[in-house]
């Protein structure tokens, strides 16, 4: 009988800490694809990937392209550009306007397929609002199972005591809470 429960303390203890780990992983996935923290992040590889020289012919051509119009659509990329903001800034301020002003359209955009399809196709969803409420919904899930299995670990351990409880979630966050210092570490050393 006590090799049952030792057991089963044991793939409690075990699956405690599998979905603590999930909460903390998916948690952290909701806040890097939240819109917020993408914007400046698509600004910073959008301006990267163009030169100053390329910045300003793409400037001069935007401004030909708007005419005398307020705005500009671009129908391939469903993004509109604001003409009289761009007459009126410096080149090296183009993409910073045309993101800023379109980041929620591409961020919002629709896809035709399930998130975990849409991964196979269409790698991008990672980075959407599709993405963000989809780690999101993992989070919600991997908490209310972490609290289920703490609730078993903390039944499961109650006949040893206090100390034995308090033990049995120590190891639960030292085994979580190790493997992302080790991560840490490892990323110090190769970086």
């Amino acid at each position: 009988m006590n090799l049952k429960k030792t057991l089963a303390k044991s793939l409690v203890a075990f699956l405690f800490a599998t979905f603590l780990s999930f909460a903390v992983l998916s948690f952290s996935l909701v806040q890097i694809t939240d819109k917020e923290v993408m914007k400046p992040i698509a600004l910073e590889i959008a301006s990267q990937q163009i030169s100053s020289d390329q910045l300003e012919q793409i400037h001069e051509g935007v401004i030909q392209l708007c005419g005398d119009q307020e705005s500009v659509d671009i129908v391939f990329q469903n993004i509109t550009i604001n003409c009289e903001e761009i007459r009126s800034s410096e080149p090296n301020k183009l993409i910073e306007i045309i993101y800023s002003e379109n980041i929620e359209k591409i961020y919002n955009a629709p896809y035709d397929c399930e998130f975990l399809d849409c991964i196979q196709k269409q790698p991008a969803v990672i980075f959407s609002s599709v993405g963000n409420q989809f780690f999101l919904s993992i989070t919600y899930l991997s908490v209310i199972l972490t609290i289920i299995f703490g609730i078993l670990l903390a039944v499961l351990s109650k006949d040893a005591g206090i100390f034995s409880i308090v033990r049995a979630f120590g190891w639960s966050f030292f085994f979580v809470g190790i493997t992302y210092f080790i991560v840490l570490a490892a990323k110090e050393i190769v970086i």
